[in-house]
């Protein structure tokens, strides 16, 4: 039998689809799961993440409205920020975790299809400058299309367009404006990125199933 691998493209061009051996290889029989627990655990800090930004955002706004006192605000707000840099770390392991659990599952299970980006950008694509802008819907759209059997997609604009919105105007030190927009984005995001996650999951456990 040939090797089932085959190495990435070059960067940039699209990863070609896996040749699938039927059955599957005793090697990978044991590691086909469900992500349920990582996708628990994604939708969790994705909350968490949310609801920091907001604190963040209102502790801007409280310190332009207060003359007096301003130490605890001020305490308040570095506690938020402190917070979020762990939370975004947490975030993107777990994230880029389950989505990897997510892809070698399809890949495995089949069929055949061509993803856009190979595996690595998993991991790399929501930290690499520029790149993070779309490589990451690229692989859950990738994922989503893969998984799912005569079911309707969940829709990733509203989702995408939140994030990148958030991407754009949390940036350090920025105005109580621009963290206004970057809460609203993350708001934007956060349904449907829970609707996506457990709809991908669900997905994921029946494909598992039936295998």
């Amino acid at each position: 039998m040939s090797n089932p691998y085959q190495p990435p493209t070059p960067y940039g061009e699209p990863y070609p689809a896996q040749p699938y051996a039927e059955p599957l290889p005793a090697l990978y029989a044991g590691r086909l799961s469900a992500p349920t627990g990582l996708a628990a655990a994604t939708i969790t800090l994705a909350v968490v993440l949310t609801l920091l930004q907001l604190a963040t955002t209102a502790l801007q706004l409280t310190t332009n409205d207060v003359e007096d006192d301003r130490i605890p605000v001020l305490l308040a707000l570095g506690l938020t920020a402190v917070l979020t840099s762990p939370a975004l770390v947490a975030a993107w392991v777990v994230t880029a975790w389950w989505l990897h659990v997510c892809r070698s599952n399809v890949d495995q299970i089949g069929p055949p299809m061509t993803h856009a980006r190979s595996p690595v950008w998993v991991w790399l694509g929501w930290v690499v400058p520029v790149v993070s802008f779309w490589f990451p819907y690229q692989l859950v759209r990738d994922v989503q299309d893969a998984g799912r059997r005569e079911r309707r997609a969940t829709p990733l604009g509203l989702w995408w367009t939140g994030w990148i919105v958030y991407l754009v105007f949390s940036q350090p030190d920025s105005s109580a404006v621009a963290a206004v927009i970057a809460s609203a984005g993350l708001l934007t995001a956060l349904v449907p990125w829970i609707l996506l996650v457990r709809r991908l999951t669900e997905d994921q456990r029946r494909l598992v199933q039936l295998r």
